[in-house]
């Protein structure tokens, strides 16, 4: 999903760690044996992609390359939060890649939302037509707030219940929207 003038964010450092540990998932889903480790680590993983994906936002830290077409797009940084801004990198007109100085931006960092905006004084420098911008970026949670790590609870114990597609004989076969997962996000969506 494009967002804005944006490319989908290339995760160049992964994360050390999931937001939730094993044993927390476990907790909630009050297993008590081991059987089950590697399928619940998978859920975790799977509900912060989801969670990720669904509210543009990045849950664990790591560092990610986003590319644009143009400097009007870093009025509106598509992921958050923004820790730090590592590398802006573009093609100069003479079709030279070329790492901007630090020096020639600001990054202004409003809670999840981030943009960077050309340093008082200075203007963005031309770029090759046709090209595009390239920026590395620190993004994450330093600790992934309560509410978001409710948020993959609730969908890791909704998919560990229910592991098929299709549920047979019940009444009912639409799986509950996980009470509370979008209300639990409310506050975190970057592109709602």
């Amino acid at each position: 999903m494009s967002r804005l003038g944006w490319t989908e964010p290339v995760v160049i450092a992964p994360a050390e760690d999931e937001a939730i540990t094993l044993e927390a998932a476990k907790e909630q889903l009050t297993v008590d044996f081991d059987d089950d480790d590697g399928s619940i680590s998978r859920l975790i993983a799977a509900a912060r992609d989801h969670v990720e994906q669904v509210a543009g936002l990045v849950v664990v830290r790591k560092t990610v390359t986003l590319h644009c077409h143009g400097f009007e797009d870093f009025a509106r940084l598509p992921v958050g939060p923004v820790k730090e801004v590592k590398a802006v990198r573009y093609i100069d007109p003479a079709g030279g890649e070329t790492t901007l100085d630090a020096a020639a931006y600001e990054t202004r960092l409003d809670g999840l939302r981030a943009s960077i905006v050309a340093a008082p004084r200075r203007g963005w420098p031309a770029i090759m037509p046709g090209s595009r911008i390239a920026v590395d970026l620190v993004v994450g949670f330093d600790e992934a707030p309560a509410a978001v790590c409710q948020a993959m609870l609730l969908l890791i114990g909704t998919w560990y219940r229910n592991r098929e597609q299709v549920i047979t004989g019940t009444i009912t076969a639409e799986l509950p929207d996980s009470s509370g997962f979008w209300s639990l996000l409310s506050n975190y969506r970057l592109n709602a």
